[in-house]
């Protein structure tokens, strides 16, 4: 039987993005406070790092995982 031209490729199937949620969370100590890292995809499917001092709630470090370049914040502000 004879197929139409290009019928024999393969289509490119789209993958989903993925689910929003959080990956992981560790445990840390950071210049001698208590800390904690945690792994997520956000909203629009990125898959980003946060570390949260413990004692203050406040975020020290917030990157987009993979990326070389970080967006750091000192509990100071």
């Amino acid at each position: 039987m004879r197929r139409p031209p290009g019928s024999n490729r393969l289509v490119d199937a789209q993958q989903p993005p993925p689910t929003p949620g959080i990956l992981g969370v560790e445990l840390d100590e950071e210049g001698g406070r208590p800390t904690v890292e945690v792994d997520f995809v956000d909203l629009e499917g990125g898959h980003r790092e946060v570390d949260i001092d413990l004692q203050t709630g406040r975020i020290i470090e917030d990157e987009p995982e993979g990326d070389q370049g970080s967006v750091s914040r000192t509990a100071g502000g």
